[in-house]
């Protein structure tokens, strides 16, 4: 028996309780989310009746006393919801954060064009219609469970394959595009290996039927050969599956037992091979009920969320069922004996013999460790997790004809995680388990990990060879990287800003620092400023879709970048005879200004990001001082911001203001904040992200440069005048 993920999450939870049990002053109608996905169901009073979905905003500290009873109340009442979405139901997320990230939606996704037929193998004749001895299912799961319908679930049923339909043709696509892939290539036609026995768990020391899988040699002179030979091992292979083991579908309830004998419990699918020679794969009827059952009331999102993990649940057994068909024939034909308990080769170097979850790590980094199977050398696992949420548009593609014959062909299943957002939630197990525990409570989630990441096997050894003071500068550089993927504050007050707050506090007094301790930092900025203009991109995409302005995101993007601006621009200052450190800091901080012209207009007060500009609004104040003959004002103004904290437009801004204070600064320092002027103005015009940042700041610095072109006449015509004199 083979089976696949863990209980499937209904897309509506139990229905709300009897009102006669609620709380005096408790809510008598169940909240609008609530309706839809039912009550949370635990304490406290407060919630009876409620969701506990509710996005809600991010809470920043408050003085207590400065507020109400009733404000109290409110915030202590969002300060749990926020640890319920967190700890209970979204994995390390909150909702407000998925809906943040386009994960949960209400926006209306691009309708489905597949029109692709349905493959041989999962064709609607091949799934049950009813009782068989061949597939040993004494009744199949009735309808009228839940009050779905009449009849029982079968795809002979209308409304059942109108929800199956786009199900089988997105898992028609999957299979007939997965010759792309080098694990599905090693799993037909790789090398099968023994196991090394210091690699085995302690119960499985004396065997000598337990085994790894590897893929092919590749080149790429013989790239089309290779998938040629893969595709027809393919149809070899399913057309063995329905000739020879009579393959059949079908569905299961995760109550009744689907098999004599066999309590499948509620796991999403289901495959066996029956004493009469039968293969047949069996899908919770979880992953369609709701289709079925709340249809009117499903986003595009959800709709299209439950089609795609049917589809890949269904992929995911044709990967155990083609593993059977292996295990008979190796059997019957002398080949290999497999083990008993390890019927599963695993896959290279992966701890756990799980073909449908290694497939799907294969295709798109989902993964899970179960109990029931043996784990390899876990001293390579760790005892955490990363999760990464799917956005909608996953779902959206999967169902679009060009996602299958243009991305997919050209470029392989690598498209599919290049849709995953690059926010991710860490999880840590307390009770990690080792080789003489019993294993069968621990279990890790779906979880899908970073796609990026600067660990490396050969971090161990590149930190042994640092010294003191660049291990901090290494440890300062990785969590600035980590709050670039993540939208986290680091430079405000944040926990990892505080544990190196020691590492600043020299650097910033004046104290050593060595050259190659600013390298150790630089050498993870480029990546972490690339991370932040992906981050900016990612949230003005998601705000033109819905017409909305994320003042909190916005606010948490700019932080980061005034922050890393002023780190970066001080590394500036110390470093100005280090020719290496010094351009590696102009270069990046050019970056970082245009991350900031194309995240915000000049003057986005209206958008209530006022403070992140108050450098602007001083320019302009700085401006009114000079327009009014105010010109020591307008130079004490200037100074304010004529330093490497203030960003580069507020620099060269100043540098021009300063170049026209004829009676304030002497000659040569006004030509000097000229020439800064007008190479800052140069690059910034010229420079290739100049065309993606918002409207306004090209007009701008249009006007600045015509202004500079100007003063530089002005200070001409004084220096000849000041020679005659």
């Amino acid at each position: 028996m083979a089976s696949a993920g863990g209980p499937p999450r209904s897309a509506f939870p139990s229905a709300p309780p009897f009102l006669s049990q609620l709380p005096p002053g408790a809510r008598t109608r169940p909240s609008k989310l609530a309706d839809k996905y039912g009550v949370y169901g635990g304490p406290p009073p407060q919630l009876d009746l409620r969701s506990a979905l509710t996005p809600i905003d991010t809470l920043f500290p408050l003085d207590p006393n400065k507020l109400s009873q009733k404000e109290q109340d409110a915030r202590e009442l969002k300060q749990i919801i926020e640890k319920i979405q967190r700890e209970e139901m979204f994995e390390g997320f909150t909702s407000r954060e998925l809906v943040d990230l386009d994960v949960w939606t209400t926006r209306e996704l691009k309708a489905g064009d597949l029109s692709n037929p349905i493959m041989d193998l999962l064709h609607r004749d091949r799934w049950e219609k009813g009782p068989d001895l061949k597939t040993e299912r004494e009744k199949l799961p009735s309808l009228r469970r839940n009050n779905v319908g009449k009849g029982d679930w079968t795809a002979a049923n209308a409304d059942i394959y109108a929800e199956l339909e786009p199900v089988l043709m997105i898992a028609s696509r999957i299979l007939m595009s997965i010759h792309l892939v080098p694990w599905f290539d090693a799993l037909l036609l790789g090398d099968i290996r023994k196991v090394a026995k210091d690699r085995l768990p302690q119960r499985f020391k004396q065997e000598d039927n337990i085994y790894t899988f590897h893929p092919r040699p590749f080149s790429r002179e013989r790239a089309k050969e290779r998938f040629e030979e893969t595709k027809q091992r393919r149809e070899a292979i399913f057309s063995t599956l329905i000739q020879e083991y009579s393959f059949t579908l079908g569905f299961m309830n995760g109550v009744d037992p689907p098999h004599v004998g066999i309590k499948a419990g509620e796991e999403d699918g289901l495959t066996t091979h029956t004493d009469e020679n039968c293969i047949v794969v069996l899908l919770n009827t979880g992953l369609i009920e709701p289709l079925l059952l709340y249809r009117r009331v499903l986003t595009d999102c959800e709709r299209m969320g439950h089609h795609w993990m049917a589809a890949i649940t269904l992929v995911h057994e044709v990967m155990h069922a083609i593993q059977l068909v292996r295990v008979d024939k190796d059997r019957a034909n002398g080949v290999r004996q497999w083990n008993a308990d390890a019927e599963e080769p695993y896959f290279e170097d992966e701890q756990i013999p799980e073909i449908g979850w290694s497939m799907e790590n294969a295709l798109w980094l989902r993964r899970k460790l179960l109990a029931f199977c043996p784990i390899l050398s876990l001293d390579t696992l760790r005892p955490y997790t990363i999760k990464v949420p799917v956005k909608a548009s996953v779902y959206e593609q999967v169902q679009q004809t060009g996602f299958w014959e243009v991305l997919v062909r050209a470029h392989g299943f690598k498209v599919l995680q290049g849709e995953f957002p690059k926010q991710a939630s860490f999880v840590q197990f307390k009770n990690f388990p080792t080789e003489n525990d019993d294993l069968s409570t621990f279990d890790l989630l779906p979880s899908i990990p970073l796609i990026k990441t600067i660990h490396s096997t050969t971090e161990l050894d590149y930190l042994k060879g640092l010294i003191v003071s660049e291990v901090q500068a290494y440890k300062v550089a990785k969590d600035i990287f980590r709050s670039s993927t993540s939208e986290q504050e680091f430079w405000d007050n944040s926990q990892a800003m505080e544990k190196h707050v020691v590492w600043f506090r020299r650097i910033t007094n004046n104290q050593p620092m060595e050259a190659r301790e600013a390298m150790t930092v630089l050498q993870f900025m480029p990546l972490s400023i690339k991370n932040h203009l992906d981050m900016i991109s990612a949230l003005l995409l998601l705000e033109k879709r819905f017409g909305a302005v994320y003042k909190d995101r916005r606010g948490n993007l700019l932080h980061w970048n005034r922050g890393t601006r002023r780190f970066m621009s001080f590394l500036r200052s110390r470093f100005q005879e280090e020719a290496e450190i010094f351009n590696t800091v102009e270069r990046e901080l050019l970056n970082i200004e245009y991350a900031r012209m194309i995240l915000a207009e000049p003057n986005d007060t209206p958008k209530g990001l006022g403070v992140q500009f108050e450098e602007f609004q001083a320019l302009v104040k700085a401006q009114e001082f000079f327009d009014q003959g105010n010109f020591a004002q307008c130079y004490a103004q200037c100074n304010k911001y004529y330093n490497f904290q203030s960003s580069l437009v507020a620099n060269a801004a100043c540098s021009l203001l300063i170049a026209q204070l004829r009676d304030i600064v002497e000659y040569q320092a006004r030509v000097n904040a000229l020439q800064t002027g007008q190479r800052i103005l140069e690059v910034l015009r010229n420079g290739d992200m100049m065309s993606s940042c918002q409207p306004g700041w090209d007009t701008i610095l249009d006007q600045w440069i015509a202004l500079s072109a100007r003063v530089g006449g002005q200070m001409i015509t004084e220096s000849q005048q000041n020679v005659q004199e």
